[in-house]
């Protein structure tokens, strides 16, 4: 009580109930009754305004716009609501404009006198089951204004979908839109405004707080740009192929992609570094082509050598090779002229540790085959 008294007194009724009346300053005298008069709101909440179906796209904006105004007050006098859900916005009969109410979790920054009674327990979970944030999770401070913001994408995403988003990755790393994309089906096929509007999700449902949207102005910035710009011929031709390449990039099998080949990079590394750890730079010179990917990003392959520090001869070559496979990782080596390729791990992608290990210990064995062939090529030249 204590809290939402102080919040609503802090907002004035801006976008918020008006506080008529409260006692809540007693609220560490336990024989004190509290209590808090506030303004009534007639009208209904979002859920039930979205309980016969979806909004159309223009209402959607229009109310999550006014709720930006809201959170843009709020922010300016410091507080965070912290528990935005489709059941905490009024929309007034009349002009439905939205009012946030239950400012139960909300916190606000101390004042001047360094007081702060917006404390919620250590080890308790912050939101709701509308859309559980990383942030939230027991243990952090959860102290953030980026998180309404995101919870405000969570409300767009709602009324649109008819649907709560719930969790911002599910288990195959989709986020609420591409879990839901048959919800969205209508408006991809029909509302030009659809590819942009998608972007405003893409950066809404980060998992990092540094990846979302960091201040109000700019989610209000993307949601007053969804309309593309006018193009003909080539022009438009250019614009549709982009967008094509933009959502393509942005679908989770691509990031899984992009994951994967950043964890084969870093593999080979391990291993190209470890060779030259193990045979040492200083007793021999290396050379040799540049790490590329090949076969549409399946193959990575690294082609090097070595040969005594001063001389041409003699020279030995290696090579290392890995393989994607359908979220897995496959990788071998070879040393030309002493062995043929050897596989030497097979794991999934997601282990980038447990690729670098093993990549590490075979670089290893690479360098000892190759310090040996050396002395047996060198004794044969000066004998």
């Amino acid at each position: 009580m204590q809290q939402e008294a102080s919040a609503l007194h802090l907002l004035q009724g801006r976008g918020v109930p008006a506080l008529l009346d409260s006692n809540v300053d007693e609220w560490r005298n336990p024989a004190t009754p509290l209590f808090i008069v506030m303004e009534w709101i007639e009208g209904r909440t979002l859920s039930s305004a979205c309980s016969r179906g979806p909004l159309d796209l223009d209402t959607s904006i229009a109310i999550t716009n006014a709720i930006l105004d809201v959170l843009e007050r709020n922010s300016a006098v410091g507080v965070h609501h912290r528990d935005l859900k489709p059941d905490n916005v009024m929309l007034r009969a009349g002009d439905q404009m939205p009012a946030l109410v239950d400012f139960g979790m909300a916190w606000a920054r101390p004042d001047e006198a360094g007081n702060d009674d917006f404390q919620t327990p250590v080890g308790q979970e912050l939101g709701n089951r509308f859309l559980r944030l990383p942030e939230y999770a027991p243990g952090h401070e959860a102290r953030d204004f980026r998180s309404d913001l995101t919870m405000l994408v969570g409300l767009l995403f709602y009324m649109l979908a008819g649907a709560a988003p719930r969790i911002l990755n599910d288990s195959a790393g989709r986020m609420p839109h591409e879990t839901h994309a048959a919800r969205f089906a209508g408006l991809a096929a029909g509302d030009a405004r659809w590819a942009r509007l998608r972007r405003v999700f893409d950066i809404g449902f980060q998992v990092s707080l540094d990846r979302r949207f960091q201040a109000p102005g700019e989610l209000r910035e993307r949601l007053s740009n969804l309309q593309p710009p006018a193009a003909s011929g080539t022009v438009a031709e250019l614009e549709a192929a982009l967008e094509a390449l933009e959502l393509i990039k942005t679908t989770s099998q691509a990031r899984d992609v992009e994951q994967t080949k950043r964890a084969m990079q870093s593999g080979t590394e391990a291993f190209r570094r470890g060779v030259l750890d193990g045979i040492g730079v200083n007793t021999f010179q290396f050379g040799g082509a540049s790490a590329t990917f090949s076969r549409n990003d399946t193959v990575h392959t690294l082609s090097f050598f070595a040969r005594p520090n001063g001389s041409i001869e003699p020279r030995i070559e290696m090579a290392h090779v890995t393989m994607r496979r359908a979220g897995a990782i496959e990788a071998s080596s070879a040393v030309a002229g002493v062995r043929a390729p050897r596989t030497y791990y097979r794991g999934p992608a997601a282990d980038v540790s447990g690729f670098e290990e093993a990549a590490r210990a075979e670089a290893f064995e690479v360098a000892r085959d190759v310090v040996r062939e050396m002395t047996d090529r060198l004794g044969g030249i000066y004998r």
